[in-house]
This record gives structure tokens, C-alpha cells and sequence, in this order.
């Protein structure tokens, strides 16, 4: 990663889309060196970026058929193509990487032998990659740091813009400044549409951002945007005329105590040297202004939660319930939209009816091979699993689950932080237990909820050759119940 990154470096210069005077950012802090890297660990890490580059590839590809459906619908020509990057590149894989999207999202680290083990599942349904923080940073060369951060990291993305009947210098540079709230007023202007002030006597918000199409004549156009605020996670960053100003902020810390750097940016593409020491002045003018910007464009009150977001639930929401039913026939919920069970008491109640012993299969499920629960019947006995990536907590009934109408219940009771213990009940009575040692903290699992089966992927290995493994009895409704704990 540090020869690519250097690579990248030189090649952004030779194609003018940095600076010829920018400089390379130093090495992220806690990124080694590749040479000092082991055997393994630099056979791994390839694989990581193999993956990736086989991920691009693959849009790569997509793009391509889009482009080809509009030529021979005869409309590419007239049709405007902007292409953007999401955020920075993720520093979520830390110094190994994941083969678990889920535990690297919930802060969760991976041993390293055990990436190794699985190495040749990259690329495969069975592993979701995160390469290490090294590979994250050569994805944000020139610039230091990552996502969620207010440096150019973390927000500085590429930007192509193809519209053949009006930009007519192909693969021309442009250096204004543009944010991504600029898009829309430009597509607006492109159409000719004005914004109404009112939809059925409701006033509308102004329309942020500025629109870009000046560019497209004129590749050296001053830029018309000026001034443009940042903030992600409690961190703040103010761009000006040329000048930035960067608060990064530690969670739970006043935001009055957070320490700002300055950057200029005419002269420090890279924003490698704060000279907030020698300019007090042009930095207290950023500070003010970026509280001028956040009262206008709604930004306040300030919050610095990220990744923990995921477990608060906002009282004007419809999560805030303490109980969700949900009925046979529901589809495919969101993990976002799910009963927040996260770091909770809880229980899943289901009524059934069977008619035979093989009636069997999931009651509930949420999430796949890398984390999350499920309840479901096997062999005539009741399951409850919870995997969280690492392992997975199996619960079994000691007795058969009898013919007929019954009430099944798993009960989980929190002892500890992100554990518990789980108890099976049929009809009121206790018929298996056991200790969950770990819990996911945040977010359980980037696949979402069934209702009497288990789509796309099983959380399960004991039913992954059965397909969905519905249910094939009666299930009357599913009852989460959670505590305030």
C-alpha cells in the first residue's frame, strides 16, 4: 500500500486532478509500514484489495450497460451522467481487516488467524470484506484520515460529470469548488425548472447548494461557491474562500473544549499544515461562521454519536413501542426498522399450531450467516440461536414440542453489557437454557427480519440446506416484548 499510494499520487498529478505543488499527507497513525508487515500479512492484505478490485471491476461493468442501453435508445447525448463517490474511504477495517462486515461495524476486532483461515471465502457470499485502515488510505490519497471525519479524508470524493450535447472538452478537468448539495440545483437549471415556494399552501424550504453548469462551458470559471459548512458525528469543518477550518471532537467532551485547525487550502491541497497559530483571525472567522451556517441550515443542536446511534431509539419514532407484533406473510423487514432488541432484555412469543411432528421450521429470523438470531423448530425440538459472528449460542429444548396448539417463548434476560441468558418455554413451562456470552452492541445485521421463514442467507448452519425453511405449520402471530433495561 505505501508503493500504490505513492503511485496514485504522481498519477493524480499527471492527470491534473491535484494540484502540481500538492503534497502526499503522512502515513494515517496506527498504519504500518508494508515492509514491516509479515509473510501471512501481506498474503492476506492482497487478497483484500484483489477483492476490491474485483468489486470495482464488477461496477465497472454496470456503468457500461447503462451507458449502452441509452446509445441504443439514442438518448445519451442529451443525457447528463453524474457519477460520485460516497464519503472517504472506511478506516472501519482497522489494522487486519474483517471478513464480517457486521463486526467490524460494531467495533468488534477480528483475529487475525482467523481472517487467515478464511481468506479464500473473499470475494464469496460467505464473507463480507473490510479492508485494513492501510488500504483505506491509499483510496484517500493525497489526503489523511477517513469516513466520518471532517478532513478532506473523510468527505473529498471524485466527482464525473458526462453530458455530451453540452460538455464538449472530454475528460476535461474542472477545480471549483462543488459540494454534493450542488448537484440538485444543477440538474434543476439543466431542466429549467424553478423550485414552487408553496405545494398545497405549505411553504418549502430554500433550496440549498449552487448550480454547477457554469463549469461546463468554462473550465476556468471562478467558482460561485464560496462557503460550505461540515458536520458528521460532532466533528465540524468550515470551508471559505479558499480557507478551511477543522474541530475534530472526542465523544461526550464539551464542544467548546474541541481544538480547531486551520488549513489553506490555495496552497495546502492536502491540508498537511494548520497554520491556526498564525492566523487567529482568519480562523475566529471560520468559527463564527460556521455557527452562522449551522442555525441556517438546521445543523443544531449538535450530537456526536455515530456508530452508537444504532441502539438509541428516538421517542418520535415507531421503535420506541416496548412491544411489535407482526403477522405470517409479512415481508422482508429492515434491521433498521426491527425491534431494537439491541443490549436488552426481551422476549419473542410465538402461538403455533401443528398438525404432525415434521410440521417444522423458522419462526423468526433476523440476519444471515454473520450475525444475528433466529427461533425455529427441528426435528421436532425447539431452537434458539444467536450468532454474533464470532460464535454462535445455540439453546435446544430438552423435550419435544407436542402436536397441536402451543404458546413457544424465548426469553432473553440481560445480565452484563451485550450478554445474558436465554430460556425456551412452551406453554409457560421452562424446557431448555442457556448462558450468551457476547451480544452484537450496535447494529445486529445488514440483513433484516422474516416472519415464518429465513430469506436470502440463514442465520443458521443447522437448517443452510433447507433453503428458507419455512415454516410448514400455522403460525398466528410473533409478540416481541422488551424491557427497559
Amino acid at each position: 500500500w505505501d508503493q500504490i499510494r505513492e503511485e496514485r499520487f504522481l498519477r493524480q498529478k499527471e492527470l491534473g486532478i491535484i494540484p502540481a505543488a500538492a503534497e502526499l499527507a503522512p502515513r494515517n497513525p496506527g498504519v504500518k509500514s508494508w515492509e514491516s508487515l509479515t509473510d501471512d500479512e501481506k498474503r492476506v492484505f492482497v487478497r483484500f484489495q484483489e477483492t476490491y478490485a474485483g468489486f470495482l471491476t464488477h461496477t465497472d461493468e454496470q456503468i457500461g450497460r447503462l451507458v449502452a442501453c441509452l446509445e441504443s435508445l439514442g438518448v445519451r447525448e442529451n443525457t447528463m451522467i453524474v457519477l460520485i463517490s460516497d464519503n472517504g474511504a472506511s478506516g472501519l477495517g482497522s489494522d487486519t481487516g474483517s471478513i464480517n462486515h457486521t463486526l467490524a461495524y460494531n467495533l468488534m476486532q477480528e483475529d487475525f488467524n482467523d481472517i487467515l483461515a478464511h481468506m479464500e471465502e473473499m470475494g464469496s457470499e460467505q464473507a463480507g470484506t473490510d479492508y485494513p485502515a492501510g488500504w483505506a488510505q491509499v483510496s484517500n490519497t493525497p489526503f489523511k484520515f477517513y469516513k466520518n471525519s471532517p478532513y478532506a479524508g473523510g468527505l473529498h470524493t471524485p466527482m464525473i460529470v458526462s453530458y455530451p450535447d453540452y460538455i464538449h472538452d472530454k475528460g476535461g478537468v474542472r477545480t471549483q469548488y462543488i459540494h454534493v448539495s450542488d448537484i440538485t440545483p444543477t440538474v434543476l437549471e439543466v431542466l429549467g425548472i424553478s423550485i414552487p415556494e408553496t405545494i398545497k399552501g405549505v411553504k418549502q424550504m430554500p433550496l440549498h447548494g449552487t448550480s454547477f453548469t457554469y463549469t461546463f462551458s468554462d473550465k476556468i470559471a471562478p467558482s460561485k461557491k464560496k462557503t460550505q459548512y461540515f458536520e458528521v458525528s460532532g466533528h465540524r469543518a468550515m470551508y471559505h474562500d479558499g480557507w478551511r477550518a477543522i474541530a475534530r471532537h472526542t465523544i461526550g467532551e464539551d464542544y467548546e473544549k474541541d481544538e480547531w485547525e486551520l488549513y489553506h487550502k490555495e496552497t495546502d491541497f492536502s491540508e498537511i499544515h494548520n497554520v491556526s497559530d498564525e492566523y487567529p483571525e482568519k480562523l475566529k472567522e471560520l468559527q463564527e461562521l460556521w455557527w452562522s451556517e449551522a442555525n441556517k441550515y438546521d445543523v443544531l443542536p449538535l450530537t456526536d454519536t455515530f456508530i452508537e446511534a444504532f441502539r438509541h431509539v428516538f421517542s418520535d419514532t415507531s421503535r420506541a413501542r416496548d412491544q411489535f407484533v407482526y403477522y405470517p406473510g409479512m415481508t422482508h423487514l429492515s434491521d433498521s426498522a426491527s425491534p431494537p432488541v439491541m443490549n436488552r432484555s426481551f422476549s419473542i412469543t410465538v402461538p403455533v399450531y401443528r398438525d404432525k411432528e415434521e410440521d417444522e421450521g423458522v419462526l423468526v429470523a433476523l440476519g444471515n450467516h454473520e450475525s444475528g438470531y433466529t427461533f425455529y423448530i427441528k426435528d421436532n425440538h425447539l431452537f434458539y440461536e444467536y450468532n454474533v459472528g464470532s460464535a454462535i449460542y445455540q439453546i435446544r429444548s430438552k423435550v419435544a414440542v407436542p402436536i397441536g396448539e402451543n404458546t413457544l417463548r424465548i426469553e432473553f434476560n440481560k445480565t452484563k453489557d451485550c450478554a445474558g441468558t436465554g430460556s425456551l418455554y412452551i406453554n409457560e413451562e421452562i424446557v431448555g437454557s442457556g448462558t450468551i456470552e457476547q451480544t452484537i452492541p450496535y447494529k445486529i445485521s445488514f440483513e433484516g427480519l422474516d416472519i415464518g421463514r429465513d430469506t436470502l442467507y440463514p442465520v443458521s448452519p443447522n437448517y443452510k440446506d433447507r433453503g428458507e425453511f419455512a415454516f410448514s405449520g400455522k403460525i398466528k402471530k410473533v409478540i416481541y416484548d422488551l424491557q427497559k433495561d
